[in-house]
C-alpha cells in the first residue's frame, strides 16, 4: 500500500540533447527526493543515453528508463529538416505507445501507478497522453525566463515587423589549446571526425583535442578550461555560468539569440560573433577573451559574482533548491488514497 502511494513521475523529454539533459538532471533530483521515476526516450536515442548520461542512473531502484518508437527511418534522420520531422512523427504515433507505458507500469509488482506526466515544452503534444491517463501534467521549459516570454509573443512581435531578429579555420588560427566535441551527424554524411580536413589536422596537432563527446559540465568545471565558444543555448549558457566561464556567442537558432545578447549586453560574461562568421573576428575574441587584458579580466569577475549567485541558488535555502522541494511536495499531493490517478490536468 505504501508503494501504491507513492508519486510516479513519467518523464519525456523532446528527443533533442538540449532537452534530455535537463529533464534527466530533474528526474535524478525528484528521485532523490523520494519519486518514483520512470525516463522514457526514443528508441534510437535510448542506447545513446544508457551509454553517456544514463549510465549513473540504470538500475537504481526507483528509477527505470523506456523508450517508444519515433517513427523515423534513416531517410528522414538524415533529411536537412530532421527536427522537424521528428517533431511531426511523434506528434501523430507517440501517444498510444506512452498510454500504453503507463498502463503496463500500472500493472507491475511493486510498481507505484504513474501520478503525473512530467514533458519538455516542445513535447506538448505529450499532454493528451496525461488528459487520457486523468493525472496531472508538468511542463519543463528548458529556455531562460526572457525566451519563454518572447515565444508566447512572437505572433504579435511578427505583426509589429520585428521579425528575424559557423568552422575549423578559426581554431586553426587562434594558437591556442583546444576541445572540440563534433558529435556524429553535426556534419554532412554523418561522418563526424573524419570529415576534417588533413591541412586543419596537421595545422593544430598537439594543442587540440577532438572527441565525439564529453561531459561539458566537468569540462567547463576544469581549471585549464578558460573559454567556451558556444552556440548559446540555455543548457550551455547555465552550465557556463555555473562553472564561472566567460564565452564567445555564437547563436544561430530560437532563443540563442536572446541568450547570447544578455550573455554579452547585460552580464558582461561574454564576446558575441558577427552573424557572418570571420575567422579575424573569432581569432580577437579568443585573445581578448584569454590574453590577459583589462576587458577578459572584468568578464573573468564578472563570471565568477554570476557563479557565486548561482552556487547560492541551488544551495539549501536557495531559491532553485526551495522551488524543487515545492514541485516534490505538489507531486505528492497529487497522489489520492488508493493510488488512483486524480482527474485534473494542469501545467507548470
Amino acid at each position: 500500500m505504501a508503494e501504491e502511494k507513492r508519486a510516479h513521475a513519467m518523464m519525456f523529454p523532446f528527443p533533442c540533447s538540449g532537452h534530455i539533459n535537463p529533464t534527466l538532471k530533474l528526474a535524478e533530483l525528484l528521485h532523490s527526493r523520494g519519486v518514483h521515476v520512470t525516463f522514457v526516450n526514443t528508441e534510437h536515442n535510448h542506447e545513446r543515453l544508457l551509454r553517456t548520461g544514463g549510465a549513473r542512473l540504470a538500475g537504481r531502484d526507483g528509477f527505470r528508463f523506456e523508450s517508444v518508437p519515433d517513427g523515423l527511418d534513416d531517410e528522414d534522420r538524415a533529411a536537412p529538416d530532421k527536427t522537424v520531422r521528428l517533431y511531426l512523427s511523434l506528434r501523430r504515433s507517440c501517444g498510444p505507445p506512452l498510454v500504453d507505458l503507463a498502463r503496463r507500469l500500472g500493472e507491475q509488482e511493486g510498481v507505484p501507478p504513474v501520478t503525473c506526466v512530467v514533458l519538455s515544452g516542445l513535447a506538448s503534444f505529450v499532454l493528451g497522453v496525461a488528459e487520457e491517463l486523468g493525472v496531472p501534467s508538468f511542463v519543463i521549459w528548458g529556455t531562460s525566463a526572457v525566451g519563454f516570454v518572447c515565444t508566447l509573443r512572437l505572433r504579435q512581435l511578427t505583426q509589429r515587423g520585428y521579425t528575424p531578429l559557423k568552422d575549423e579555420s578559426y581554431l586553426t588560427n587562434g594558437n591556442r589549446p583546444f576541445l572540440w566535441v563534433v558529435r556524429p551527424g553535426l556534419v554532412a554524411g554523418d561522418r563526424g571526425m573524419e570529415a576534417l580536413p588533413a591541412d586543419f589536422l596537421a595545422e593544430t596537432k598537439g594543442r587540440r583535442f577532438i572527441a565525439e563527446w564529453c561531459a561539458q559540465e566537468q569540462v567547463l568545471r576544469h581549471r585549464a578550461v578558460g573559454g567556451f565558444l558556444t552556440h548559446s543555448g540555455w543548457n550551455s549558457t547555465t552550465e557556463s555560468i555555473w562553472a564561472g566561464v566567460p564565452m564567445i556567442c555564437a547563436p544561430g537558432f530560437a532563443d540563442q539569440y536572446i541568450n547570447s545578447r544578455y550573455v554579452c549586453g547585460e552580464w558582461g560574461v561574454g564576446l558575441r560573433l558577427d552573424e557572418q562568421l570571420r575567422r579575424e573576428q573569432v581569432v580577437a575574441h579568443i585573445e581578448e577573451l584569454m590574453g590577459g587584458g583589462e576587458k577578459g579580466e572584468e568578464m573573468r569577475r564578472s563570471a565568477a559574482e554570476w557563479k557565486a549567485l548561482a552556487e547560492a541558488a541551488t544551495a539549501p535555502g536557495g531559491s532553485a533548491y526551495e522551488n524543487l522541494d515545492k514541485l516534490v511536495e505538489e507531486l505528492r499531493l497529487e497522489v489520492p488514497d488508493g493510488g488512483k490517478p486524480a482527474k485534473v490536468t494542469h501545467a507548470r
